[in-house]
């Protein structure tokens, strides 16, 4: 059996209720609910400069629980705060009290937390940089569809849009960019002109006043010409 936010999963919004959020906009703060109009991109972007800033395994766990828990987008298998976070090549991290049937050395120790964080964080921006491309790729879109990470909803208005439904077999990986997934299907327009991998310091962000699409607001020249640094999914 999964455990749910029963009082947010029968009535939650789809994506396209929510507004598309920058960096700028917080979400994990301590005590707090995230907001039914907290865009996807709004979570997902939260997630990428945590993660770019070290966040240690208290700072997932709260961003897990607010942003995937609370909006009904993560299924788990026991109540929240046991949960389980995974990423493969790194492995499994179980947080919260334990239960009799598990095997602690099948599990990673948290101060390994940080590691599985940043290769998470590396290969969803090693997949989000294929949208930089002349030819835009979109694979992690259709395997999120194919998988059903991300589906088609319906809302009470008649107002369709794309749901986020995850379980704790997905990796934190995959996780993050189901959310980047439904949001760019419905802002794919923001994906193939605006989005920003910026080569200087890692920064993931929508910057519609651009000079490079390898550069951010702090590097705002970086690499408007020249030759371009691929992301290497090496550890």
């Amino acid at each position: 059996m999964g455990y749910r936010d029963d009082k947010t999963w029968p009535d939650r919004k789809p994506s396209a209720l929510g507004r598309p959020l920058g960096r700028g906009d917080s979400l994990v703060d301590s005590g707090t609910r995230r907001s039914p109009f907290v865009s996807n991109r709004g979570a997902a972007l939260a997630f990428m400069e945590g993660a770019l800033e070290g966040w240690p395994l208290h700072q997932l766990v709260t961003w897990i629980d607010q942003c995937l828990i609370r909006p009904g987008c993560l299924m788990t298998r026991y109540p929240f705060p046991r949960i389980f976070i995974n990423e493969p090549d790194v492995g499994v991290i179980s947080y919260g009290p334990p239960s009799t049937s598990d095997a602690p050395s099948t599990f990673l120790p948290h101060a390994k937390a940080t590691e599985l964080i940043r290769w998470s964080r590396k290969k969803v921006a090693a997949a989000l940089e294929g949208m930089l491309r002349a030819s835009p790729d979109d694979r992690f879109v259709q395997a999120a569809l194919y998988d059903g990470r991300v589906s088609r909803t319906t809302g009470r208005n008649g107002q369709r849009g794309w749901n986020v439904m995850l379980t704790e077999e997905h990796s934190l990986s995959e996780q993050i960019l189901a959310l980047f997934a439904a949001d760019l299907l419905d802002h794919r327009e923001d994906y193939e002109q605006h989005l920003v991998v910026c080569e200087s310091c890692e920064v993931i962000d929508f910057w519609p006043e651009r000079l490079s699409r390898r550069g951010c607001p702090a590097h705002p020249q970086a690499v408007v010409s020249g030759s371009v640094r691929r992301i290497t999914l090496s550890r």
